[in-house]
This record gives C-alpha cells, sequence and structure tokens, in this order.
C-alpha cells in the first residue's frame, strides 16, 4: 500500500501489478471493496477524534471516494471536501500551535492506521472467498453490491 497526498486529501493506492494475473476480475472488486471499507473507518476516526469543530462544515465536508481502477492499482481517495470546506487545506497544514491545535487531522488517523489496513483487507478478502468462488458477485458487480448493501460488507449481491 502506498500513501500519497494531495491539495484535496490522501489516497491509498494497493499496487496490483502481477497481482491482477493471479487474481480473477472479482477478486481485484472485493479487494476495492475492502480498501473502501479500511478508508471509511480511517474518516470515522478523522471526524470523531482530530477535526476539529466550530461550525461543523469541515467535519461534515470529509470523504471517501469511490474505488478507482488503473492498469495496475486500486486506489482510494480520502479527502475533506474543499467545495464544502475550503479552509480544511489550510487548517490541516497549519502548525498544531495555532487554532484549537488539531492539524493534520487526516495525516495522524491515516498513519495510525497504516500497519492494519493490509490485514484488514486481507481479512474481508479472505471473508468473501466462498462467494466469489461459487460465483455469487460478478466482477463488475461487486463494488454495487456493497453500495447496495448500505455499506455493511454484506456485498453478495
Amino acid at each position: 500500500m502506498r500513501r500519497s497526498v494531495r491539495k484535496q486529501g490522501f489516497s491509498m493506492d494497493i499496487d496490483t501489478d502481477g497481482f491482477d494475473r493471479l487474481l480473477s476480475m472479482s477478486t481485484m472488486h472485493e479487494v476495492a471493496v475492502g480498501t473502501y471499507i479500511e478508508g471509511e473507518k480511517i474518516m470515522t476516526d478523522s471526524k470523531q477524534n482530530y477535526v476539529p469543530v466550530i461550525t461543523g462544515n469541515l467535519r461534515n465536508a470529509g470523504t471517501v471516494l469511490p474505488p478507482e481502477f488503473t492498469s495496475n492499482s486500486i486506489k482510494v481517495t480520502l479527502t475533506f471536501d474543499a467545495g464544502v470546506a475550503p479552509y480544511g487545506y489550510v487548517v490541516h497544514e497549519r502548525p498544531a500551535t495555532v487554532g484549537q491545535g488539531m492539524n493534520k487531522f487526516l495525516e495522524k488517523p491515516f498513519l495510525a492506521h497504516q500497519n492494519s489496513v493490509p490485514i484488514n483487507v486481507g481479512r474481508y478478502l479472505a471473508s468473501r472467498i466462498p462467494g466469489i468462488v461459487a460465483g455469487a458477485t460478478a466482477p463488475q458487480n461487486a463494488w454495487q453490491a456493497y453500495q447496495n448493501t448500505g455499506g455493511t460488507g454484506d456485498a453478495t449481491g
């Protein structure tokens, strides 16, 4: 897992180069769902424990974007929407001595969870193997099935 930082947020990139030749497309989509679930956990931690709150706009601007697939990676982006809270980046990057002392409100939980993300994605994937083997979820529908569950993680279709 690689971490990349952009002005609008963090992304978790799972490098699938070579991995994609070993796993079915269904499995790759399940990896994406597992990674998204971990992104939601990090975002929840950020909102509950790290984001400074005055009006609540910044906290409410936090979101996890749907997985993006490239030829060799799956990317899940965690971001605080600049359209909702345009000051979010400034607050994130300011010194801890300014304001409520709550800076790096996305970076800190991201770093706190980075070692558990691959383990938890692996556990999620292991729980999904029976459905994958049985063909319960079509490759292109794994993400949609997850969304249809309301985020319960039971994406059996």
